[in-house]
């Protein structure tokens, strides 16, 4: 008797898909998808079932319509996850090895607005189409033609979310991607059908009610959820013969809709259902009294008389708070809710909003239906639906703050950027990080907003974010680049601003040298000088710029390193010792590559020994890579490699650590460095066959990320020494077969092969509880302390000691992480 194993692997964006078949065990790949599994699902089943009949056809376009707040997006989300689960069918209806869908991708399109530019709109929706595959902007492909290079033969599942708002620019990408890809499906949510050729409508309706001026008659699906979310804010909630009638006319009221019963539930936790039914009726807000006027009324009107309706009940402090909120196009913090809902006034008058009371008034909305918590390791974070979100706006504009409040939060996310770039260099450098991460796209809409009223502004937040790595790491050097450009061409008075200018024209010189864009980087060093020159004194950030682009853009190193030394300096005697170090970096590697090898074993010491005594956990990665490339150096150089390897068993470790901090921080630009160093390590040690597929995985993040590493030219001669050693041991067939596969499965093979085998070691160290918890993961923190009758603040403990033991990481998540690709490299190796 045979038995076939389903693994099922949730891949990062961007991963290449791998699928190998070995024997009995079958690997499903599939995308990132919002969290449904276990969620209850009501009066959606048949629904569900169409959709997948659908899908599993020929039909290659569905279109989920409806009103706002009926529910499209999680019926996507279920219908897709529920895909992702499935193998395909012969002509019998017996399932087959593999699956429906290899790759299924959800396409977010609800935190951008339209705006009066077409092609703007078009170029949003290929971004987007393109992030949720890990693919980054190319100013030189059209982001399309990237995307169907990625996806061309690949059952590929596609879900766009949220299309109403961008239905022309979803319609033209959505027609393309399906000409072009024959094995690709499109789902949307919208609102609206275009009718396209293909495209088959599968409305998503309000839920099921009773029949108009028949209450209680019978049980229906809105009275289902409509208790549920009551229960949400009131377990002891029950429907009762006096209370039944009231609960069907509020289904009625909010015409059914998930999200209406959703705010009318959790209105609940304090109101009767009869008075909360006579408050609906008494404000008039739907203006639906009875008889067939219930059914005559369009279904997206349903949605605005809902929030309508949660508005006019709110207090005024309430309503300021959401209106305040919705300058925000992503989650946002607490703090970050202050800084635009808190007033100025003094404290004493009365109606005003203190910073204290933000807090309590967003838990209050929360409660109430109008923000959604989003818990993080770090904090709370708060975001809204699409539909409150707009209605948020609707009254910002009607409250005629608009200005105001997005100038609020452009100042917001200015003083945090200079913040950041002072506290550079320090043992903050890790929180900047995730905090610029967690607020790309708000930061993103301050720069909107900086672009319209004040450029200087969004220029110096440009200047300091970069200054403090924020977004570098987040595949936005080049967009952060052209916002540089963008807003100087803003500027009103470039001339009084020199200094201003320049720095930001050297932000994006120097950004555009790190993608390997020689020519926009000499512009920009040319425009910068200019600036510099009216200013009337040196610059560092001009020094930084010319040093950068003398190695990086026309591969001088003999000429860059007195350069690079004369701009340390002056960062240095302005106090900016982030700035400082970060050019002492580069001058080391430009030294260890290519330089004198007395000078670069000199400043690899000291560049060790200061990150070392800054405590500052990014910057002592960056100066371990710089000794690892010094200890390849040194190895490359020796007659005789084998001779050297204590420090190239040195230097493996160290490509071990930081690679681990860099995905443990989610940096997107650094793991292409980290694979090409793995390459010459193991390439030195005679493993030859595993270089050539770490050349080949350093090959895939390239691809993904738009860099090319190639353009450095130390790194470009440590690389092909490698491939060099590797041809002469594996032959040239052998070793671009190996390369090949290394580009194709890195993401969920190659990179912890290696890693495997030392953390497994770590496992000797566990003791006999801890292995049993870890043996229990990826179980939740209580369901751990339900199985072996502990406090959950035990369970928490075990877990946190198994992750300081199996190699630091850096949470729960990325330990399950770790397990599943562990497991299944063994998986495989068994079965091979």
């Amino acid at each position: 008797m045979s038995v076939t194993f389903k693994v099922v692997w949730w891949a990062s964006p961007g991963d290449t898909l791998w699928q190998p078949d070995f024997g009995d065990v079958v690997f499903v790949i599939t995308g990132k998808l919002p969290a449904v599994s276990g969620k209850p699902f009501i009066g959606r089943d048949k629904l569900l079932d169409q959709g997948k009949t659908i899908l599993r056809g020929q039909c290659r376009h569905l279109n989920l319509s409806g009103g706002g707040g009926s529910g499209k997006t999680r019926v996507a989300a279920q219908l897709a996850w529920e895909l992702s689960h499935e193998l395909l069918r012969d002509a019998a209806g017996r399932e087959l090895k593999e699956p429906l869908f290899t790759l299924v991708r959800w396409v977010a399109l609800n935190n951008h607005k339209r705006t009066e530019d077409a092609g703007a709109n078009l170029r949003l929706v290929k971004e987007e189409v393109g992030k949720a595959l890990g693919l980054r902007d190319n100013d030189h492909l059209d982001m399309l033609d990237v995307v169907v290079e990625e996806i061309r033969d690949g059952r590929v599942l596609l879900v766009l979310d949220n299309c109403e708002h961008l239905l022309d620019a979803a319609a033209t990408v959505t027609v393309e991607l399906l000409n072009r890809c024959p094995n690709l499906k499109i789902v949307w949510t919208s609102q609206h059908s275009l009718g396209l050729d293909g495209e088959q409508q599968l409305p998503v309706p309000p839920l099921q009610m009773p029949p108009p001026g028949d209450p209680g008659a019978v049980p229906h699906d809105a009275l289902e959820l409509l208790v549920l979310r009551a229960k949400e804010v009131r377990p002891d909630f029950e429907v009762t013969d006096d209370n039944r009638d009231d609960l069907d006319v509020i289904t009625r009221l909010v015409n059914a809709l998930p999200l209406g019963l959703g705010l009318a539930g959790r209105q609940l936790r304090s109101r009767t259902p009869r008075d909360l039914r006579r408050r609906l009726e008494r404000h008039g807000v739907l203006g639906l009294r009875g008889g067939d006027r219930y059914t005559s009324r369009p279904q997206h009107q349903g949605i605005d008389d809902t929030l309508d309706w949660s508005w006019q009940l709110l207090p005024k402090k309430e309503q300021i708070t959401w209106a305040r909120c919705s300058v925000f196009v992503g989650d946002f913090s607490p703090e970050a809710a202050a800084a635009v809902v808190a007033d100025d006034d003094d404290e004493t008058t009365p109606g005003t909003i203190t910073p204290d009371d933000v807090e309590q008034l967003l838990d209050t909305l929360v409660e109430k239906s109008i923000l959604d918590l989003v818990p993080t390791d770090e904090c709370s974070r708060y975001r809204m639906l699409t539909t409150v979100h707009e209605k948020g706006d609707e009254e910002l504009a009607k409250l005629g703050e608009q200005k105001a409040v997005r100038l609020c939060a452009l100042r917001y996310y200015v003083k945090k950027a200079e913040k950041a770039s002072a506290e550079w260099y320090s043992d903050e450098e890790i929180y900047w990080l995730l905090f610029w991460q967690a607020e790309q796209v708000n930061v993103e809409a301050a720069l909107h907003t900086a672009e319209q009223y004040d450029p200087a502004l969004g220029l110096r937040l440009i200047v300091d974010l970069v200054r403090g790595r924020g977004g570098m790491f987040y595949g936005r050097l080049e967009a952060y680049a052209r916002w540089v450009e963008r807003l100087v061409a803003k500027l009103p008075d470039r001339e009084t601003t020199a200094d201003l200018v320049a720095d930001g024209l050297s932000t994006a010189g120097w950004l555009r040298c790190l993608i390997g864009d020689t020519d926009g980087a000499r512009r920009a060093l040319d425009d910068a000088t200019h600036y510099e020159a009216l200013w009337g004194k040196p610059l560092p950030t001009v020094m930084n710029l010319r040093s950068t682009y003398t190695w990086w853009g026309r591969g001088r190193s003999s000429e860059a390193l007195p350069l690079m030394q004369e701009a340390v300096d002056a960062f240095a005697a302005q106090g900016l010792r982030g700035d400082s170090h970060l050019l002492l970096l580069q001058m080391t590697l430009c030294a260890a590559f290519q330089g004198p090898t007395e000078q670069a074993d000199a400043l690899v010491t000291m560049l060790v020994s200061n990150a070392e005594n800054s405590g500052a956990t990014w910057t002592i990665s960056w100066a371990q890579y710089a000794r690892v490339v010094y200890l390849v150096r040194r190895a490359l150089e020796a007659a005789d490699h084998v001779a050297a390897r204590d420090g190239l068993r040195e230097a493996k470790d160290l490509v071990d650590s930081v690679s681990k901090l860099w995905d443990d921080i989610g940096d997107r630009w650094s793991p292409a460095w980290a694979r090409a160093a793995l390459a010459w390590v193991l390439a030195l040690q005679q493993e030859y066959r595993q270089a050539a597929l770490m050349l080949g995985a350093a090959r895939h993040y390239q691809d993904r990320e738009n860099e090319d590493l190639e353009r450095l030219p130390g790194l470009r001669d440590f690389n092909n020494r490698a491939a060099q050693l590797c041809r002469e041991h594996l032959g040239e067939e052998g070793f671009e077969a190996a390369v090949a596969e290394g580009r194709e499965r890195d993401h969920i093979a190659l990179t912890m092969e290696l890693a495997v085998d030392s953390a497994t070691h770590g496992q000797s160290s566990l003791t006999p509880m801890e292995q049993r918890v870890y043996d229990l993961l990826p179980a939740s923190y209580a369901e751990i302390a339900e199985y072996f009758t502990i406090s959950p603040k035990t369970a928490i403990t075990h877990v946190n000691n198994i992750r300081k033991k199996l190699g630091g990481f850096s949470s729960k998540e990325k330990l399950e992480e770790w397990k599943h690709r562990a497991q299944r490299q063994n998986v495989i190796s068994i079965t091979t």
